[in-house]
């Protein structure tokens, strides 16, 4: 189980990060909760287990573009507003039902994304559940009586997304019922309508969008970021030229790393001040992607002939020796004399084109790793050279985009390295009740 989430770890940011996965691309098909077959990225169904993208047996057109500045945000002023509707708006909030009063007291007070609900909003001619003006996004939940006003709300979810608004239906049985599993997928749905939002004055507009949470997660409609890659169509992808790239979003570059970085800007000279300490960085502390060992305190007089490179936050890190250790790693420590070895490139981005963590999540996966392999010299003790790795290209999203990944690649890395953590936790105890079951019956 541990690998499985590993593996999926690595399939989720290789698949991000070349736009493969941009949170689904606008037009591919989608089929089960997990978008497990877009491209051949993620192929096996197992890694459906911590869903990237809720989805529902087919979802078409992810995204076919994104809400342009001007429709992001609609002010109050901008919403067509019927009057006489208001004591009517009034009663309703009075009156609630037991299903909207749960899904309120989850959203009130900004719990959700620190999003601003309101209840029984008037738009229009039409008084809506629940309405975020921040994401333009209209709440429905529906009950029982909805089965036999399909046609109703057909027209009032038109006239809806005819003002740019997004439209989701929620069950009412799932909210009674079912309501921590039906707030997470409401998580996910809301957190990448934010990040959407977020890339709006990137592309030009598009049409409005609804999506359904009902019996089986987001039926009609999966939530994409097409602003991760392209809006949906043909056309939108180009030839990398690279060949473990493939096809990219059109508006990506390929660049080298020495294009975009800095590759050992700064080193210590052979006449430093030999009483100064340092926190020396070898190979060895290094495990994961992390800096799993703290580094050795040590006056620069004693630290070894290669305690050399030196690396300040934002850096990153790639053992250019036995590389097949994939000792890859980001400074993330505000200390000034942290130095590491010369086995090491350090890699200090160009902070105007390229982000720091977005940089480390493109160059720790197995594909960028396979490259360096490939190009490394030696059998036993392979190595490559600074100039060599400084020519490996890599994928330069904007700037914008590349924040917006981090954001995504974040926060669903880190469920997963929790799930982890909680899994391990549990192997300890049960080995530790093992030993004791055992202990007990020998005794």
């Amino acid at each position: 189980m541990i690998g499985l989430l590993k593996e999926q770890k690595k399939s989720l940011i290789h698949g991000t990060v070349t736009g493969k996965i941009p949170l689904v691309r606008g037009g591919d098909k989608v089929d089960g909760v997990f978008a497990n077959e877009v491209d051949g990225v993620l192929p096996n169904k197992e890694l459906s287990e911590i869903p990237l993208v809720r989805g529902g047996d087919k979802v078409d057109g992810v995204f076919d573009g994104v809400l342009s500045t001007k429709a992001r945000f609609n002010k109050y002023s901008q919403l067509p507003f019927n009057p006489k509707l208001k004591e009517k708006a009034k009663e309703l909030r009075k009156a609630g039902n037991l299903s909207e009063v749960l899904f309120w007291n989850k959203v009130k007070n900004k719990q959700l994304l620190n999003l601003d609900f309101e209840r029984q909003k008037i738009i229009g001619n039409y008084i809506v559940d629940f309405y975020s003006a921040e994401l333009n996004l209209v709440v429905e939940i529906d009950g029982e009586s909805h089965d036999f006003k399909g046609g109703y709300d057909n027209i009032r979810d038109n006239y809806l997304k005819g003002l740019n608004l997004t439209v989701l239906h929620i069950e009412d049985i799932r909210v009674k019922k079912d309501l921590d599993n039906l707030m997470n997928e409401i998580y996910d749905f809301v957190f990448q309508l934010k990040l959407r939002n977020t890339l709006s004055g990137l592309r030009p507009a598009a049409t409005p969008h609804e999506g359904n949470l009902g019996a089986v997660n987001l039926q009609r409609e999966g939530l994409g970021l097409s602003g991760l890659g392209a809006a949906s169509g043909e056309g939108n992808f180009k030839p990398s030229g690279v060949e473990w790239l493939g096809d990219i979003p059109s508006d990506w570059e390929v660049r080298r790393l020495k294009d975009i970085c800095f590759p050992n800007r700064e080193k210590l000279q052979e006449k430093y001040e030999t009483d100064f300490n340092i926190k020396y960085i070898e190979i060895e502390n290094i495990q994961d992607g992390v800096i799993v060992k703290e580094p050795l305190e040590i006056s620069f007089k004693e630290s070894p002939s290669r305690a050399r490179r030196v690396c300040k936050k934002g850096d990153i890190l790639i053992s250019t020796v036995r590389t097949y250790l994939k000792a890859i790693a980001q400074i993330k420590s505000e200390d000034e004399n942290l130095i590491c070895s010369t086995g090491f490139t350090v890699l200090t981005p160009n902070n105007e084109i390229m982000n720091s963590d977005y940089l480390f999540y493109s160059v720790f996966n197995d594909y960028f790793v396979e490259t360096v392999c490939s190009l490394s010299d030696g059998v036993s003790y392979p190595a490559i050279n600074e100039p060599v790795l400084s020519r490996i290209k890599i994928l330069l999203p904007p700037l914008a985009t590349q924040h917006a990944i981090v954001d995504f690649l974040d926060i669903k890395t880190t469920k997963i390295d929790e799930t982890i953590a909680s899994i391990e936790k549990e192997v300890e105890l049960v080995v530790e009740y093992k030993k004791s079951l055992i202990y007990n019956v020998v005794t």
